[in-house]
């Protein structure tokens, strides 16, 4: 246990709960909304997943609980707002140049979507029936395009499977639980769950052929069962340690 013979590239720390991750496959930027419940604050970081830079690190918005993550690309961070506190309905857009932290644009009557490689489709909430429209990611302006096309990406996410997926090299208590798993190229990545003392533990191993070239510890000492702890993206291997960090190694 805790091995590692893959080169790491990304090791980063937050205040709060990784609450949720975007990625950017073109430039290799991965964005976090972390939250942190007791200050009920909610911030927003950018790292660059190849070259381990920190781009920005836990910004926050003028509204610091009911704001969230949008999308990431066309080298901005987008922030959608809420309607009211408590509502799960958008209202409100926020554009964050990732190169200086600074606010780009904002569009406070307008609620975001989806995003396309175009651009982001929005619509007005207090409008009905909805209407959309495309709105240029890196000015706020509505545009006209006949047919988006979609944004293309290359995430990988693991499937469960049996306790025979663990290679009989690696030592191990016992297992609870499904096997979450992932063939990548000539490499298979397990993640599994062990019982220690009423307690369990959750690891991550990567192994070519039964030899182990990852063997870390993600999650110690935990009440519930975890699935879906990691997910590979661009020959990157991502996962989630104890909620409040984010690792990533080269695969390839």
């Amino acid at each position: 246990m805790l091995k590692s013979e893959l080169a790491p590239t990304l090791s980063e720390n937050f205040t709060g709960i990784i609450w949720k991750i975007l990625l950017d496959n073109v430039a290799g930027f991965i964005a976090i909304e972390s939250r942190n419940t007791e200050l009920r604050q909610v911030s927003f970081s950018v790292l660059n997943y190849i070259t381990g830079e920190r781009l920005i690190k836990e910004l926050t918005v003028d509204e610091p609980w009911y704001s969230a993550l949008a999308h990431i690309g066309n080298g901005h961070l987008f922030i959608n707002g809420y309607e009211y506190a408590g509502s799960p309905v958008s209202k409100g857009i926020i554009a964050i140049k990732i190169d200086n932290g600074a606010t780009s644009w904002q569009q406070y009557n307008l609620s975001f979507y989806d995003a396309w490689n175009e651009g982001l489709r929005v619509y007005n909430p207090n409008i009905s029936p909805r209407k959309f429209d495309m709105l240029e990611p890196e000015t706020g302006k509505t545009i006209q395009v006949d047919n988006p096309t979609t944004i293309s990406t290359d995430l990988k996410l693991p499937e469960n499977g049996s306790k025979t997926l663990i290679p009989s090299t690696v030592k191990h208590e016992l297992i609870v639980g499904e096997i979450s798993h992932l063939s990548y190229r000539n490499l298979t990545i397990i993640s599994f769950h062990e019982s220690i003392d009423g307690y369990f533990r959750l690891r991550l191993v990567v192994h070519q052929d039964n030899n182990i070239l990852l063997d870390i510890i993600i999650a110690d000492s935990i009440q519930k069962l975890q699935y879906e702890t990691f997910f590979v993206q661009h020959n990157h291997l991502f996962c989630i340690q104890n909620t409040n960090r984010i690792v990533s190694y080269k695969l390839v």
